[in-house]
């Protein structure tokens, strides 16, 4: 509906007013009250939608909302209340919410989003200010052009930096949303994103896929004995010879800690063992930093398309439950997904919920055995 009352609005000035002398007070007045009600409207499902966003949709949202408040402050210079109060009501409430959000990442984006508002609100005075001065000059004297093309100019370079601005903040809410700041890979939302439009490309093409879930061994030890700064160096060492061996940087990512994925296409569980042993090779190699000579190795869980899953998540899991397998037979080697590691994993935590209600719900009890000499 509003959108429909704007473009009534749009037609009815350029059919009936456009090239005539009118009073302006009454298509001013309807102008103002479409552009508020935008963006109250935006502002509003920003606020509406705000719980049910993921850190994706929560960015999209952030960049699509700074872009029309920053297009706002110059398209809407001429009017000095509307420029000035337009991204304050786009964009303050939701920065708000982030800012008292309970994850960080919520926090960072209201952060981002109230200093944006202020830099908008600071351009939209300096703007309106030239515009004004602009349109008075051109109307006062013909031979002050040359003056107010200098205006023009300023406000020009004012726009091309705001512009540079927010081709910034835009980057670095994107880093934000899908890179590991430590390692500089995708993170695991970004890479779940991308996971599901591989498998996506997968059924369509009737290739196969395999996911591998690595965690390395010796790390806690090494962060342990020598340090968090030390172990962050260890980290970037073996992001750096995961990306040297992966085909391509989208198909791996930090999933946390000392934890990484790496999703290979057109990939049989042939090619996959020979890949992970590689890889376990070249993570197991000397690592030196500030003359210390470190180890760490690599314990490795292969979950395959469409053998064993079809879905971004599951693969994951199933690729996790290999390497715990492996990892409480032996470290340092590879494991593929099987069903019957499944069966043993669900009931084994069968078996620990079960136990962890056991108490509470009375049904551990003692059985006395007597033992009985015959003679």
């Amino acid at each position: 509906m509003l959108f429909l009352y704007r473009y009534w609005d749009m037609y009815h000035w350029r059919k009936y007013l456009k090239g005539n002398e009118y009073d302006a007070t009454k298509p001013m007045l309807r102008f103002t009250i479409a552009r508020y009600l935008t963006a109250f409207a935006f502002s509003a499902y920003s606020v509406v939608f705000f719980e049910s966003m993921d850190i994706i949709e929560l960015a999209c949202t952030i960049v699509i909302l700074s872009a029309m408040a920053g297009g706002a402050s110059t398209v809407l210079a001429a009017h000095k209340g509307l420029a000035l109060s337009y991204a304050f009501i786009l964009l303050t409430p939701l920065s708000v919410l982030c800012l008292f959000a309970n994850e960080e990442y919520q926090n960072i984006f209201g952060i981002l989003g109230l200093i944006f508002v202020v830099v908008m609100f600071s351009s939209a005075k300096y703007s309106n200010q030239f515009t004004i001065e602009s349109i008075l000059t051109k109307h006062q004297n013909s031979d002050l052009l040359e003056q107010m093309e200098l205006k023009n100019k300023e406000i020009l370079e004012v726009n091309a930096s705001l512009e540079s601005k927010v081709q910034r903040r835009t980057e670095q809410i994107f880093e934000l949303s899908n890179i590991d700041p430590l390692t500089k890979l995708f993170n695991r939302n970004a890479f779940s994103e991308n996971l599901k439009l591989l498998l996506d490309s997968c059924e369509l093409h009737d290739s196969s896929l395999a996911v591998l879930f690595i965690d390395l061994d010796g790390f806690k030890a090494i962060n342990d004995s020598h340090g968090h700064a030390i172990g962050d160096k260890v980290l970037i060492e073996t992001s750096t010879r995961l990306s040297a061996q992966a085909d391509m940087k989208q198909c791996l990512c930090r999933w946390g800690g000392d934890e990484f994925l790496i999703a290979l296409q057109d990939c049989d569980v042939e090619r996959a063992l020979e890949f992970a042993n590689n890889l376990i090779f070249n993570l197991s190699l000397p690592i030196t930093i500030e003359h210390h000579e470190l180890h760490v190795g690599a314990t490795i869980g292969i979950a395959m398309y469409p053998e064993h899953g079809t879905d971004e998540a599951q693969l994951i899991t199933l690729a996790d439950t290999a390497m715990y397998v492996q990892k409480q037979l032996a470290k340092s080697d590879v494991c593929v997904f099987t069903e019957q590691m499944g069966e043993t994993l669900q009931r084994e935590m069968k078996l620990k919920e079960g136990l962890s209600q056991a108490i509470k719900n009375d049904e551990l009890f003692v059985v006395f055995q007597p033992v009985i000499d015959s003679k």
